[in-house]
């Protein structure tokens, strides 16, 4: 909507340097990080469950596109290589 990074990419990797959140427990509507954890899950759950009505969007792929900013040596047993902790 807004335009691009240069490159064309759609988004861009800033990493903060600090990180400030109350220890209060709240609606995650008023929480910036609890936010990007419940996107990444949903995330997640797309990628491995998708919907066609959310593939028009792209959701399939967002996990895949959030990949390279995380630590899959977190766990290293997980078969997908993703560092997930998987149920099964």
């Amino acid at each position: 909507m807004f335009g691009g990074w240069p490159g064309g990419k759609l988004y861009k990797n800033i990493p903060l340097q600090h990180l400030l959140e109350d220890i209060i427990f709240r609606d995650s509507q008023k929480s910036l990080f609890i936010q990007l954890v419940d996107f990444r899950a949903y995330a997640l759950f797309r990628s491995e469950h998708p919907l066609v009505s959310k593939q028009k969007s792209g959701l399939d792929k967002a996990f895949q596109e959030l990949h390279p900013i995380c630590i899959p040596e977190c766990f290293s047993k997980d078969p997908k290589k993703l560092g997930i902790v998987r149920n099964i």
